[in-house]
């Protein structure tokens, strides 16, 4: 005779609708700010360029870890005479027998947990001879 009847379900359909709208809304701010930090990123690194393509060339080096290295030494790679004192730096090469390191032998020199993987990615680099020097004259 014309009643509507609303269900559970139709119930359960409504709040979804409403707390979908609300995420949905959340969602795309938070795209936005990505968008915009990404931008930024890019923006500061363009004097960096040539450091970045040099760093992406080797293997297992993605863009993300080329700047993530930028960002932390300043693409200033001087202070590292060898490829085997950034590794050193970043935490993944050999650690020296120090009184610490007996006590605690997987204590990294620093922590780079936080990098997406960075200290995995720089890895590669010890197999780069250590006579290997990293260019420090590169222009930015």
């Amino acid at each position: 005779t014309g009643d509507i009847v609303i269900t559970q379900h139709d119930q359960l359909l409504c709040r979804l609708h409403d707390q979908l709208g609300w995420r949905a809304t959340l969602i795309d701010h938070l795209d936005e700010a990505i968008s915009e930090i990404t931008q930024e990123i890019a923006s500061r690194l363009l004097p960096f360029e040539q450091q970045i393509t040099l760093l992406t060339s080797i293997t297992g080096v993605s863009l993300i870890t080329a700047q993530v290295i930028i960002a932390e030494t300043g693409g200033d790679m001087s202070r590292f005479p060898t490829s085997g004192h950034l590794c050193a730096w970043a935490g993944v090469a050999p650690a020296a027998m120090s009184r610490l390191a007996r006590k605690d032998p997987l204590v990294p020199a620093r922590d780079l947990r936080g990098y997406a993987g960075l200290s995995s990615k720089l890895a590669g680099l010890r197999h780069i001879p250590r006579t290997a020097t990293i260019p420090s004259s590169i222009p930015a």
